[in-house]
């Protein structure tokens, strides 16, 4: 597909300054990775790029791993250098962890960021953009930072996780969304998304619609830290990099890898922002870090609407800036079997089977106004709507999920059919389970007597009945026994008064003795 460049004209003032070209273009960035690699040291700025007056020419995987854990292509005695630096960055994580745990995170890296952009659709001609980010955005970031900065907590990674050297030198996080934070929660995090977006869009070229998928808090690097150079996981597409603060000796570059294979390495000072195509374009920070901190914010949008392309399936269930017919394809489909929607954004799905218990009928009819592909949406264990409707009895809503082309034979994780749900909770002669048997829904998973089930829900509710009379009865008798010893320890304590009133008599009695020893 030809890229169509694009420029922003520059006809009236805006806070951000967006000039690099954007263009729909898929791309083949795995080409250049295997290709040789022009490793340039380019300064970025709002007004362009400007490659430097050297420049030097080495292979594929010169400064780290990429795609393979052996570095070749560069000059015989700095790719000595750079191999036994990523090999004692693994050797780390192995002492650390293990070298299972470990080589199974470095492996799928690696694979990643050999496959994953070859089936990426991608906006913009070069995947990255340097630029100063509005006094907006700048100052929402700062002000939160120094309210906060000595509120970081340790980021907590995941056993084996490769991605930073935080065995060594762990990062911190102060979260925007935290609400424990001086100013922080929800309503920052969207002033934050809403001071971004309209910069990325123009960055875009408006190419499509953007909402806000993650945002994450403030991560703060320590010296010696170094980021792997990866793809971010989709839904992470068009994003953003802000340097909120740093102390360090020298500038800490981040490298990503540009559209034709070439190693770009920029550099930030605070205020600075990065966009880049996460999904597509390698990136990472491969070089250890020289200073005390390097803070950042990471910003991310999902395009969702109006993409004007011929390649993505942009109405259907597939996201628009992933290639059909690619491994990408395959793999988005076996882990979100509910397919994409570009009406809800992942992990903000409505609780359609909350609904279908609960018979809220007419919210189940407004959702399926906008995506009807909701009504048959599985949660974690492979349930629908009308696997819990039909687990409760509710006929009104099994019939229409039925009429709106939920399948009445699909099945739960465990293989569950609605029908046997309906028969195991319900009985053969509840209206639900005839219903769906005048339907010819299949009966599918383990049989259970439905009055055991009712006798052991029966049971269940009077066993809670008599631990509830039990607790009760022993915080009876436990009452009375501390009552008891109450009594006692006030019976004590007037003992003791009515013994120190009488020493204090004796003592009174003796005074007066001696007095009148005196008078004689």
């Amino acid at each position: 597909m030809a890229a169509r460049n694009r420029r922003t004209e520059a006809k009236k003032p805006s806070l951000w300054v967006v000039t690099a070209p954007a263009s729909n273009t898929t791309t083949n960035t795995a080409r250049g990775a295997v290709a040789l690699l022009l490793f340039c040291i380019i300064t970025l700025s709002g007004i362009g790029i400007v490659l430097s007056e050297q420049q030097e020419i080495y292979g594929t995987q010169c400064s780290f791993a990429i795609t393979g854990s052996q570095l070749d292509g560069c000059d015989p005695n700095m790719l000595d250098h750079r191999q036994r630096f990523y090999d004692n960055y693994m050797e780390g994580c192995y002492k650390r962890f293990s070298k299972e745990l470990c080589s199974n995170g470095e492996y799928e890296r690696l694979d990643n960021n050999q496959y994953q952009p070859m089936g990426m659709i991608n906006m913009t001609s070069t995947g990255f953009l340097k630029l100063k980010a509005p006094e907006s955005l700048k100052n929402l970031l700062t002000n939160f930072w120094e309210k906060n900065k000595d509120n970081q907590a340790v980021e907590d990674w995941y056993d084996g996780a490769i991605f930073t050297n935080h065995w060594e030198a762990p990062t911190y996080m102060v979260g925007v969304e935290d609400d424990q934070m001086i100013d922080g929660g929800d309503r920052l995090k969207r002033a934050i998304w809403n001071a971004a977006i309209d910069g990325i869009a123009q960055w875009t070229g408006g190419v499509a619609k953007l909402r806000p998928v993650s945002l994450y808090g403030i991560r703060v690097y320590t010296e010696g830290a170094v980021l792997s150079p990866h793809v971010d996981r989709t839904p992470l597409v068009s994003s953003g990099i802000f340097n909120v603060a740093q102390d360090v000796d020298e500038p800490w570059p981040l490298e990503v890898y540009d559209r034709n294979g070439h190693a770009v390495n920029i550099t930030m000072e605070p205020g600075d922002m990065v966009f880049y195509e996460s999904h597509s374009l390698i990136h990472g920070r491969p070089f250890a870090l020289k200073g005390r901190y390097f803070a950042n914010v990471f910003i991310h949008f999902e395009p969702f609407d109006g993409w004007d392309t011929r390649l993505g399936d942009n109405n259907g269930d597939l996201p628009p800036y992933i290639l059909p017919g690619t491994r990408s394809e395959e793999e988005f489909r076996k882990n979100f079997p509910n397919g994409w929607s570009k009406f809800f954004a992942e992990g903000e799905e409505p609780p359609v089977g909350e609904w279908a218990v609960n018979g809220k009928l007419d919210k189940l009819q407004a959702v399926a106004a906008i995506d009807v592909r909701m009504l048959w949406f599985q949660d974690e264990n492979g349930w629908e709507p009308i696997h819990e409707a039909a687990r409760v009895g509710r006929l009104d809503i099994i019939q229409f999920l039925v009429e709106s082309g939920a399948g009445i034979n699909d099945l739960t994780a465990d293989n569950m059919s609605a029908y046997r749900l309906a028969l195991n909770n319900l009985g053969p002669d509840h209206p639900v389970s005839i219903y769906l048997e005048d339907l010819g829904a299949e009966d599918s998973g383990y049989k259970e007597d439905w009055r055991e089930q009712r006798n052991d829900q029966w049971q269940q509710d009077d066993d809670m009945d008599e631990d509830d009379e039990y607790q009760a009865y022993n915080d009876e008798q436990e009452i009375e026994q501390l009552e008891e010893q109450l009594e006692e320890q006030l019976a004590e304590v007037s003992r003791l008064r009515d013994s120190i009133r009488g020493v204090g008599k004796a003592v009174e009695r003796k005074v007066v003795v001696a007095d009148d020893d005196e008078d004689l």
